[in-house]
């Protein structure tokens, strides 16, 4: 009893701990479905609520999956609930609750297991706090088990498959309670029965150990439950990595340009894997490798790379650069074993190389141009004339459109030349028909870009694009290189007009002066005369002119001559000429044809326009060596300073133009076969003393006549028309005037100088300027000038050779120098061996001992003249005159009859007196009296030849 005491004294010692941990243990027995203990907390007596919407669905056939939504307790949070279970094979059954399952604290779900297929339960649920105190059970809520179904198949793990070393197969399967049994002789199949246990084959307890190829076969069971099938698993253990075998590609053989793509196929020993993106290296020429990508074939033995040619690219047999162009660039190659695959392949060119298998030509190289010629024939070419150039290329190529190739053609500065033949060569073909205005010293492109497509192509037979760049013109590979082709079309200038020497009774000498040429030497330019017995119509137009043949074809075309001597003509015969200048190209050029009559046989005729304030004229006959009466000047006096000049073409072709001079505005018209004047055209304003006109044989104005008015103070200058017979104003040149006495000459070039006189100014008329210019020329001397009735000759040979000799006049012996080479004037010249007066004339000796010499007859109130020898350059004491010259001192030669050669000087100054020059030898050579005039002439007399 004491015994007893003393336990009891002890418990209730402890009674604190027990009563905490019998609580803490009835917990654990609840969740444990034993038997328990329920301690009251008296101080928590309220009990949950009930848990809301309880469920159960079907978890299989054995299976059924509890769920509801959590209660509330006042004391516990809902993570410190229980819920008890009440499950019952009949309804109502849990009427009376009784506890099957527990679930743990805090679970609002619930799987009860180990239930027969095809079965309704039923269920209730309540709330337990940890006070004890139980929640008021749910209603009655049921589910239905499945029925028996079918044990799932048996995995492997690793899965089945190729691997590069030996493996542990774990076998499982996703039904709970099920046995496994398995074979690994690839033949067997596994069996298991009901109980259930394994009647063939080996029940699975740990993983399978596989170190060699092995087919696994495993079945699953359990009872009540349909067995599972057979689970195959070839398990294959490969330590051979994959090998190249072959390269190839699926494009046909061929060659291939510009933006083509390459299938290539690299073949392996086995299937392969692959990751990333892996290359191949190809020998491509420029640059000198290309690496492709792969595009696709992974779990086949053959991978596919596409290649793409691009500019520049270029093989004679596409291959890979190395053995080692395949690379992994980051990827992988493998086979299915996780072999990385070796990717060394076979020598390029070798056996299963892509170029052993394989011809194909890549050839992403443009063509490019070798050189430009011509195959026209070196030489001068003109308008219409076709040169047919030719541009070659290093390739054939193809072509579309219309490509153009530019020459440098003068004027315009370039001509575009379309393409005209050769596609499907290596050779084009440009025809280029030279056009008015061109010109080149050496036919050759513009520049280096001058081959353009204009829209067109120029391509390989792989569809590049040529490099159309050219050799720098003049350079190797250039026309002008190649080749000597002129181009002129103009520029071509006839000279100083046709003039007559040694006229005898049956032949003459005909001369001109050497045209140019913008292109051809003057050395390399033809002349061809011809004549016309009829009219100077008949040979005024290059066409004419160049139709005439035998026997009025003088001269065929022949170079470097200007003088022609022509024989087996009639006496007294008059007779036309004309004279072509042809360059090397065929361009040609019309000097103005002129008239010539030769001596004898006939009566040639001289017209004198006497002067001086008279209508009368006077006629020399050199039949009968006589001066006689002519026609009365019908419409005005014929002042001091008239003029004339022959009209060649137009309505009063043949016949002579007089300008009365002085301060007057006539003109005259006289007609040789009527031997009458009618009026001319008056549209002057006062020509003036002194007027001056000179034929103009070239440029914009060729077969007008240039007129200087004169008359002091006055700048006009006019343009006579043959054709329509009228003077449209040319210029008005504000800076000096042309005086009494002007006289022009002709330089070498084709411009003509007009010396004012009175004065120390000069003109210059340039026919060959896009727009004719008439300008201030050279000033002479300040301190000296040219007098009224001054004089100008050529020099043709000697010291002073090709300058001009201009003779001053007004009572001095001093000349200039005009040199046309300077376009100057000098001081310094030779002198006269006696001064020379007011219309001082000048005229070359053409026969006896003293031909080629000048003889100046210096006029005024003298009989003195100079001789001037070209030769030695100086003058000499001429002849002297049977009387004094005077103002209008006049002389022209005799073309026939007794005196034929012979020169006759009119003296002047209110006289009928003149002088005839005998050109004999000494003593003969001299003046004696000439034939008198039949009235008298006055000042500023002049003559004409009549036709």
């Amino acid at each position: 009893m004491q015994f007893k005491n003393k336990q009891l004294l002890l418990i209730l010692a402890f009674a604190p701990v027990l009563f905490c941990s019998c609580r803490a243990f009835g917990n654990f027995w609840d969740n444990n479905k034993e038997e328990k203990t329920t301690y009251s907390d008296p101080s928590d007596s309220v009990a949950p609520t009930m848990p809301p919407a309880p469920s159960g669905v079907s978890g299989g056939s054995t299976q059924l999956n509890l769920s509801w939504t959590a209660a509330s307790d006042n004391v516990n949070q809902p993570s410190a609930l229980i819920y008890e279970i009440c499950q019952s094979l009949a309804a109502g059954g849990c009427n009376t609750f009784s506890v099957t399952f527990v679930t743990a604290a805090g679970a609002t779900s619930f799987n009860a297991t180990g239930l027969n297929p095809s079965t309704t339960y039923y269920y209730r649920v309540r709330a337990k706090d940890t006070a004890g105190n139980a929640g008021p059970e749910t209603a009655e809520f049921s589910a239905t088990t499945a029925a028996a179904g079918t044990v799932n198949t048996p995995t492997y793990s690793p899965v089945a498959g190729a691997y590069s070393s030996n493996q542990n197969v774990n076998i499982s399967t996703s039904t709970g309670g099920a046995i496994l049994c398995y074979t690994n002789d690839g033949i067997t199949t596994p069996a298991c029965n009901a109980v259930p246990v394994c009647t063939v084959g080996t029940t699975y307890a740990a993983a399978v150990s596989v170190t060699t190829t092995t087919t696994l076969k495993a079945i699953a069971c359990k009872n009540g439950s349909i067995d599972s099938a057979v689970a195959n698993g070839v398990f294959t253990i490969d330590t051979t990595p994959p090998t190249v075998s072959n390269v190839t590609s699926s494009t046909s053989n061929g060659t291939l340009g510009v933006g083509q793509t390459i299938s290539i196929q690299v073949t392996f020993s086995e299937p392969v894997n692959v990751t990333g993106a892996p290359q191949l290296t190809l020998a491509t020429g420029s640059p000198a490798t290309t690496v492709v990508n792969y595009v696709s074939g992974t779990g086949t033995a053959t991978l596919n790379f596409d290649y793409v040619t691009v500019s520049g690219n270029f093989s004679a047999d596409l291959d890979y650069a190395s053995t080692g162009a395949l690379a992994l660039n980051g990827g992988s190659i493998q086979d299915a074993a996780g072999n990385a695959a070796t990717l060394t392949l076979a020598g390029p060119g070798a056996t299963n190389s892509l170029g052993f298998n394989k011809n194909l030509i890549i050839d992403g190289v443009g063509p490019t141009v070798t050189g430009v010629t011509a195959s026209t024939a070196n030489g001068t070419y003109t308008v219409a004339n076709v040169i047919t150039i030719q541009v070659s290329f290093n390739e054939t190529v193809t072509v579309t459109g219309s490509p153009q190739l530019t020459l440098a053609t003068g004027s315009p500065p370039t001509t575009a030349v379309n393409y005209s033949a050769g596609s499907g060569s290596t050779t084009l073909v440009f025809n280029y028909s030279v056009a008015a205005g061109n010109s080149s010293a050496d036919l050759d492109y513009l520049n280096a870009a001058a081959l353009a497509l204009n829209g067109g192509t120029i391509n390989d037979a792989s569809g590049n694009a040529a490099a159309l760049t050219l050799a720098p013109p003049g350079a190797v590979g250039s026309i002008a290189n190649s080749k000597n082709i002129v181009i002129d079309t103009g520029g071509l200038t006839p000279g100083t007009a046709l003039s007559f020497s040694a006229v005898g009774t049956t032949g003459l000498t005909l001369n001109w002066g050497a045209a140019t040429d913008d292109i051809t030497p003057q050395v390399g330019l033809q002349y061809k005369v011809v004549k016309d017995n009829t009219a100077l119509t008949n040979i005024d137009t290059v066409v004419e002119a160049n139709a005439k043949t035998a026997p009025d074809l003088l001269q065929d075309w022949a170079a470097s001559i200007v003088t022609l001597p022509v024989t087996g003509l009639t006496a007294g015969t008059t007779y036309h000429f004309a004279v072509l200048v042809r360059d090397g190209a065929g361009n040609m050029a019309l000097y103005t044809p002129a008239s010539q009559a030769t001596s004898g046989g006939g009566l040639p005729r001289r017209f004198l326009v006497t002067g001086g304030s008279t209508t009368v004229t006077t006629i020399y006959n050199s039949g009968t060596h006589t001066f006689t009466s002519g026609p009365v000047m019908s419409v005005g006096t014929a002042g001091a300073g008239g003029h004339s000049f022959p009209l060649t073409s137009g309505t009063y072709n043949g016949r002579i133009f007089i300008i009365h001079g002085n301060a007057g505005m006539l003109t005259s018209i006289y007609d040789p076969v009527g031997n009458s004047f009618i009026a001319g055209a008056p549209l002057l304003t006062n020509s003036g003393a002194g007027s001056n006109s000179f034929p103009i044989t070239s440029g914009l104005h060729a077969g007008q006549t240039f007129f200087v008015r004169g008359q002091a103070g006055v700048y006009n200058t006019y343009l006579y028309d043959h054709g329509a017979n009228s003077f449209t104003q040319f210029t008005s040149v504000v800076s000096y005037a042309s005086v009494a006495g002007s006289h022009n000459f002709l330089t070498p070039s084709g411009k003509t100088v007009v010396v004012h006189g009175g004065s120390r100014y000069s003109g210059l008329y340039t026919p060959h300027a896009t727009t004719p210019t008439y300008t201030a020329g050279t000033d002479m001397d300040a301190a000296l000038t040219v007098a009224a009735g001054g004089h100008t000759f050529a020099v043709n040979s000697g010291t002073y050779s090709g300058k001009f000799i201009v003779v001053r006049a007004g009572g001095t012996t001093g000349v200039f120098l005009y040199d046309p080479g300077g376009n100057t004037f000098s001081t310094g010249g030779p002198a006269l061996s006696a001064s020379a007066g007011d219309g001082a004339h000048a005229f070359e000796i053409t026969a006896g001992p003293n031909a080629g010499q000048i003889l100046v007859i210096h006029g005024g109130a003298s009989n003195t003249t100079s001789l001037f020898n070209p030769s030695l350059g100086t003058f000499s004491a001429g002849p002297t005159l049977s009387a004094n010259a005077g103002a209008c001192a006049h002389a022209f030669q005799i073309s026939g009859g007794t005196h034929s050669s012979k020169m006759v000087v009119v003296h002047g100054n209110s006289t009928l007196t003149t002088s005839m020059l005998e050109p004999g030898p000494a003593p003969s050579f001299g003046f004696v009296s000439g034939p008198p005039l039949s009235a008298n002439a006055g000042t500023g007399c002049h003559s004409f030849a009549i036709p």
